[in-house]
């Protein structure tokens, strides 16, 4: 019996030491500190101290945070080899394995891992995640459930299904479970980044910052932290692009290879307007991350990829590979980008086509809400019940409204105006949508923006449309002090017109008008990054673009010269007489300026960012006829009132040219 005493004894001493070092190098990992626990690990290797099977696991752990993912992978088969199908090795290999874009690889070794051992949690929430990047939620979230039901309280895996949640658009939920993990574990980091990452997908700005906050408070070593908060204010309305460039630089201070901060850099010269820093950056991003479609996308946008660059060969691979619904899209869009460059039409609008078509399988256009909307304007706003409602409002000049769809010329027109030394550009604001959280019932019909938080009063038309008017005021003007206009060219606002007309009766209103099918061309064509489920099909685009000109009818009908309504089509051809106009309509003087507005230094963070900063070209009108062919679902759905504003803009263009 003796004998076989000291081999359990030196078994379990060994087992102990394991323990602890395994204990050391996690505490390494999270705090930042690879390069320390590689050394021990190295050391251990060397003295051949600790078999060499978990050596070499841990090694490879290791170099996957720092991004040596070939040689990770390397360490894991060699730990495998000695220890055979180990359910933690191969775990973490399908970690490494992911990150370097081999996403089968990934789903192999998980699968393997869950043949060993089907209760262990980590392997089961790792399949859950990369199913629930391919899109199959539902296969993700019962992963996730199932994991929890084997240990109820591991938090980061409720972070994964709120995440999933998310995706499948049920946010009520996902705020539900994130809330949970938050009251019961405060300072799990995580869990604090994904939920800011949730909240600013949601539009909840404020919130999500305040999440990010915690989570660099929690971990001040966690570089994906600041690189996460650099890209929330600079997609704020006003961006913060000092405070920006400050947290990216401080993210790349702690880890130089992190490919986000290097995009998110990428973006902030974009919005400076300095293209050649912006596509340095991107191409830094794609250097460190090869496989990331959205960077391979913008660098195509921005620059164009040749045939035989290693940017369109990581592209053809990535489209022959199966990823992730949105890595899918933006390896699509990236393509149809390529195709577009060499004016290979066929081939463009095929790829843009497939592209839509798979973004919108994620996305839910409810046609008969948008219809519901527009006859409930009818209704509310009607002639009759204006002249009740008129009268209350709150007097300024300050505010100019610039609407109309996207892509119809908000963004020009606001960057002409905002070379205008009196005025003041504001960009996209959602300030319309802030103060109607509180609620106004016109009517006997609540104007709300958020339902789910009904307050416990709401202000009551006409009356309260002075309090409403106020709060906008008061909110715009802190924005510049010193400007006797500041223009907010927020297109959406164009649905809440009668509110903005009742509540801000002296304030200017611009509708920007354009030719339907160039209009809708270039929503189709652009990935926007929230919202406008309606533009990712060529019918569904022709059923919102008849509810925007049905209203559109409505809006010249019972406002009439109050709204001034342009078309870009006329700002392009007859710039100086129409600028004019304008400046007439909000009152203040020609200033030289105007005619050099593409020269001014400006922060532009709508998707006519590269447009504006450029002399006006007439390239843009008529662009539609090229793809004529390719729009026949388009044109064949669009209203016979869409169809006048056609033929009325192509008469003027003819009288103009």
């Amino acid at each position: 019996m003796s004998l076989s005493a000291k081999p359990q004894e030196n078994a379990s001493h060994l087992r102990g030491i394991m323990e602890e070092l395994i204990k050391t190098i996690e505490a390494l990992r999270a705090t930042g500190r690879q390069k320390e626990a590689l050394e021990i690990l190295n050391h251990h290797l060397e003295k051949q101290t600790l078999p060499e099977g978990r050596i070499f696991m841990l090694i490879g752990t290791v170099l996957t945070d720092i991004g040596e993912l070939e040689r990770a992978i390397e360490y894991f088969q060699k730990s495998l080899d000695l220890l055979g199908k180990d359910a933690w090795c191969l775990n973490n290999l399908s970690v490494a394995l992911k990150k370097a874009g081999n996403i089968e690889g990934a789903k192999k070794a998980l699968e393997t891992a869950l043949e060993e051992d089907p209760n262990y949690v980590e392997a089961l929430n790792n399949l859950g995640n990369i199913l629930r990047q391919e899109g199959r939620l539902d296969e993700a979230i019962e992963l996730y459930q199932r994991a929890l039901s084997i240990q109820p309280e591991f938090q980061e895996i409720k972070v994964n299904l709120a995440l999933a949640y998310s995706d499948k658009g049920d946010f009520s939920q996902a705020i539900r479970l994130f809330e949970e993990v938050i009251s019961k574990a405060p300072a799990l980091q995580p869990a604090r980044r994904a939920y800011g990452a949730l909240l600013a997908k949601i539009g909840k700005t404020a919130e999500a910052e305040l999440q990010y906050r915690y989570a660099i408070m929690l971990n001040p070593n966690d570089f994906a932290s600041y690189s996460d908060l650099a890209g929330l204010l600079l997609g704020l309305d006003m961006p913060v692009v000092g405070e920006a460039e400050e947290l990216l630089k401080k993210a790349l201070s702690i880890n130089s290879r992190e490919p986000s901060a290097y995009y998110n850099l990428s973006v902030l010269y974009l919005l400076l307007g300095k293209r050649q820093e912006a596509v340095s950056a991107l191409k830094k991003a794609i250097e460190l991350n090869p496989n990331n479609p959205q960077g391979l996308r913008q660098l195509a946008s921005l620059k164009g990829v040749s045939e035989d660059s290693p940017e369109f060969k990581i592209l053809k691979k990535l489209e022959a590979s199966p990823l992730p619904v949105m890595d899918k899209f933006e390896t699509l869009m990236a393509m149809a980008e390529f195709y577009k460059a060499e004016e290979n039409d066929e081939l463009y609008f095929q790829y843009l086509v497939r592209a839509n078509r798979l973004k919108r399988q994620t996305l839910n256009y409810l046609a008969g809400e948008v219809e519901n909307v527009v006859e409930t304007r009818f209704k509310i706003f009607s002639e009759e019940n204006l002249k009740k409602l008129r009268g209350f409002g709150f007097p300024t000049e300050l505010p100019v409204f610039i609407v109309g769809m996207p892509r119809s010329g908000t963004t020009l027109m606001e960057s002409i105006l905002d070379s205008h030394p009196e005025v003041y550009g504001a960009g996209e604001l959602k300030l319309v949508q802030k103060v109607l959280e509180a609620g106004i019932l016109i009517e006997g019909t609540l104007f709300i923006s958020e339902v789910e938080k009904m307050p416990e009063r709401v202000f009551v038309a006409p009356t309260g449309f002075f309090e409403i008017g106020r709060r906008y005021a008061m909110e715009l003007r802190s924005i510049c002090p010193t400007a006797k206009r500041i223009t907010d060219k927020m297109p959406g606002n164009f649905w809440n017109l009668g509110i903005i007309r009742l509540s801000l009766p002296w304030a200017r209103v611009i509708v920007m008008r354009r030719h339907p099918l160039d209009n809708l061309l270039s929503c189709f064509e652009q990935p926007f990054s929230e919202r406008h489920e309606w533009t990712y099909t060529l019918e569904e685009l022709a059923h919102y673009y008849n509810c925007h000109i049905k209203l559109q009818r409505h809006w010249e009908k019972v406002f009439g010269n109050e709204v001034l309504f342009v078309d870009y089509e006329e700002l392009v051809l007859n710039f100086r007489e129409t600028v004019e106009r304008v400046l007439g309509f909000l009152e203040i003087s020609w200033h030289e300026d105007l005619e050099r507005f593409y020269e001014k230094e400006r922060i532009v963070k709508t998707a006519s960012m590269e447009q504006v900063r450029k002399p006006l070209y007439r390239g843009s009108i008529g662009r539609w006829r090229k793809y004529e062919k390719f729009l026949a679902p388009l044109i064949a759905n669009l209203s016979d009132e869409a169809k006048q504003e056609m033929q009325r803009i192509e008469e003027k263009v003819r009288q103009l040219v």
